[in-house]
């Protein structure tokens, strides 16, 4: 993993309830956290009801999971 998606990771696992990020390249950033940061979430959950899902925010659309 990249180091952007260390520290997205480690974020997550320490509980920041929103994580805000901007970005010009915006389905770019939303491939990259459901495919490698959702991963690296979940591996270590067992249990399903554990996992970790993706919310995502935009004025177009509201929110979105």
């Amino acid at each position: 993993m990249g180091d952007s998606t260390d520290e997205i990771v480690s974020l997550v696992r320490a509980t920041y309830p929103i994580l805000y990020i901007v970005s010009a390249e915006e389905q770019r950033v939303e491939q990259a956290l459901r495919s490698r940061v959702l991963t690296a979430l979940n591996a270590r959950s067992v249990d399903p009801r554990e996992h970790r899902r993706l919310v995502t925010w935009s004025i177009t659309t509201g929110f979105v999971e």
